[in-house]
């Protein structure tokens, strides 16, 4: 079960569909890890992503997730739900006395990118690379309405999905079949991507919160948080 429907935690991203060139795909998609992500960090976290990736335009059998050429290529955004199972009360990504940590919530993000996504497309996750360099860490932050958010910005360094086509995979049900890379350029080649993260601790719920955004550059990235992302609705207290 979600740590969405485990709560009653019912957020709400909206998508803008009405946006013709959106380029997205048309829902948020959610996916609840029980068992792999607790066992990547050594303690019972469970963990519950919602996310939506670059989708596709009409006739193509390929999403704009695949394109270089598009503003929408190696681009997600969504959420991070993270609790505790034997001791929710134990807020992930924070230390006892409240204090962010940014290395807690950056390994959620290196967890999804480096056994989630891209093995789902066959690279094996000890082929994943996944650096990033925090350039900003900003504490109290007001977002979609709620105080006390910690909002990361960062460059990521990290695997494309341009690959050619060997056999069938299953991220494929839902990317399509991928685009090969440009000629003179390698599969999964690393690239520099731009991210953003807010995260928060919901007291109430008991539960740990990230939002967080992945863009190929920093206009896309400001365009994405202000038409997509801030417009999430979150449960009262």
């Amino acid at each position: 079960m979600s740590l969405i429907n485990k709560n009653e935690y019912y957020l709400d991203i909206p998508t803008n569909q009405s946006q013709k060139d959106d380029q997205w795909h048309p829902l948020m998609l959610v996916y609840h890890d029980e068992t792999g992500f607790d066992r990547w960090k050594g303690e019972p976290w469970a963990l519950t992503v919602l996310y939506r990736f670059g989708g596709f335009s009409p006739w193509q059998r390929n999403a704009s997730y695949f394109d270089h050429t598009s503003p929408r290529f190696s681009s997600f955004y969504g959420a991070y739900l993270v609790q505790h199972k034997q001791t929710p009360e134990l807020g992930f990504g924070f230390d006892k006395d409240g204090n962010f940590d940014p290395d807690q919530w950056i390994s959620v993000t290196e967890y999804d990118q480096r056994f989630l996504v891209m093995p789902s497309m066959g690279l094996n996750p000890e082929n994943v690379t996944f650096d990033i360099e925090i350039e900003k860490i900003e504490s109290d932050v007001t977002y979609v309405g709620r105080k006390g958010w910690t909002q990361i910005d960062a460059s990521i360094f990290t695997n494309s999905p341009q690959h050619v086509y060997q056999k069938h995979q299953r991220g494929y049900l839902q990317y399509g079949n991928p685009l090969p890379p440009q000629e003179g350029h390698a599969d999964f080649e690393i690239i520099k991507l731009y991210g953003r993260f807010y995260a928060i601790f919901e007291k109430e719920y008991e539960l740990s919160l990230g939002l967080y955004l992945l863009a190929p550059d920093r206009e896309i990235l400001e365009q994405i948080d202000r038409e997509e992302l801030s417009r999430m609705i979150l449960p009262e207290w």
